[in-house]
């Protein structure tokens, strides 16, 4: 049986490239989403501390994130982000455990 991947990733960028991150992530974030086996790209900036960011992705398998950092776009984001970012990202790939919905979820909108 093969398990679903999580990737939480923590950025913290360097002082005004905030948008020039963010801009970039986006990029990456767009032609993630038509990956194989990408279920989830997500970007977050954090509300009192607007140089840190975060993503949030979720993958099929773990090959399929595996392939996902060998895409030109992938590479090319990689090679800009010495100019972007303080230190290494903070990159944690979980396997799902578990996954649960309130009762109620399916009323958002």
């Amino acid at each position: 049986m093969s398990q679903k991947i999580t990737v939480l990733a923590s950025i913290k960028t360097k002082p005004g490239k905030e948008n020039a991150f963010r801009d970039a992530l986006a990029t990456v974030m767009h032609h993630t989403h038509e990956e194989k086996g990408c279920l989830h790209y997500s970007i977050h900036q954090n509300v009192d501390r607007p140089d840190e960011f975060a993503t949030v992705e979720r993958w099929q398998v773990r090959a399929d994130l595996d392939a996902h950092m060998q895409t030109p776009h992938f590479t090319a984001f990689a090679k800009q982000m010495p100019d972007l970012i303080v230190a290494p990202p903070k990159i944690d790939v979980l396997f799902q455990l578990e996954e649960g919905r309130h009762p109620l979820s399916h009323l958002e909108k």
